[in-house]
């Protein structure tokens, strides 16, 4: 199969990229990577890399075009706990817009292969 999966070079699509590798076609799109870095050089040749800011429709809408047919999409991309709190707005607009932008770009896909999600919610800290 060939799989999209955004947030490629995160905590999780990183190993879920190299888990998958073996018996697919994987495709990371990513905002950018340390292209200076001997290891993430090594590490990203491996994989078929687009690059698109996922709060940007038609950068993400390109990055798909340019990423070919494909088999499943697995949503990663998303701003951790602590840029979250730091940057409130950035995180709503990438883990909430950016969210939604995605399926509107693989509506292509077969019903059953569209877009496997996976995301964090950190509940409420208990007073005390």
């Amino acid at each position: 199969m060939r799989i999209l999966i955004t947030g490629g070079f995160g905590y999780l699509g990183a190993r879920l990229a190299h888990e998958l590798r073996e018996k697919h076609e994987i495709i990371l799109l990513t905002r950018g990577f340390d292209r200076h870095n001997a290891e993430v050089r090594s590490w990203a040749k491996h994989f078929k890399i687009v690059e698109a800011v996922i709060t940007d429709p038609p950068a993400v809408k390109a990055a798909v075009a340019k990423a070919g047919k494909l088999d499943a999409v697995i949503h990663l991309a998303a701003v951790n706990e602590h840029l979250c709190a730091k940057d409130p707005k950035m995180a709503f607009a990438v883990n909430v817009f950016g969210t939604q932008a995605l399926p509107r770009r693989v509506r292509a896909l077969p019903r059953d292969r569209r877009r496997p999600a996976a995301s964090t919610v950190r509940p409420p800290r208990a007073p005390g």
